[in-house]
């Protein structure tokens, strides 16, 4: 039997942990983002030596990303800016996860949570340069 003291550490010592959502298999994962999806919002951040900066998107009416068996395309309409229309080339191989290519560019897109109606993606990448690295957050709903 343990220690009155020691138990009480341990259950003190106790974080709640983070729900994880069960592994995904490559067609559960496709059937699931298939389709249009409202943007609610987007987190960008940007590390580079150990310095981050964040940067918020609030989607507005007009943004949508809509995901189909071989493609993907992303419009953003930026009050006050020119509208934004993306279109990658999509691979669904993988569980949990797909990529999305775009002529030089490719990143993998994770499937953190999803449901019907909510679907949020983790998006991590390089650019040019080797020390900065990208993560975007996509809130995405329908």
């Amino acid at each position: 039997m343990l220690p009155a003291w020691l138990l009480f550490i341990s259950c003190v010592a106790c974080k709640p942990e983070e729900m994880v959502m069960p592994a995904m298999s490559v067609e559960e994962t496709k059937q699931a983002v298939l389709g249009t999806w409202k943007i609610e919002r987007i987190e960008y951040k940007l590390c580079r030596s150990g310095n981050c900066s964040t940067n918020n998107y609030t989607g507005s009416s007009g943004d949508v990303f809509e995901f189909r068996a071989d493609s993907a395309f992303l419009e953003q309409n930026i009050t006050g800016k020119q509208e934004s229309h993306s279109n990658f080339k999509a691979d669904y191989a993988y569980p949990g996860a797909f990529i999305l290519i775009r002529e030089f560019w490719s990143a993998t897109y994770e499937v953190k949570s999803c449901s019907d109606t909510r679907l949020v993606l983790t998006c991590s990448y390089t650019g040019n340069d080797p020390l900065a690295k990208f993560t975007d957050v996509y809130y995405l709903y329908r």
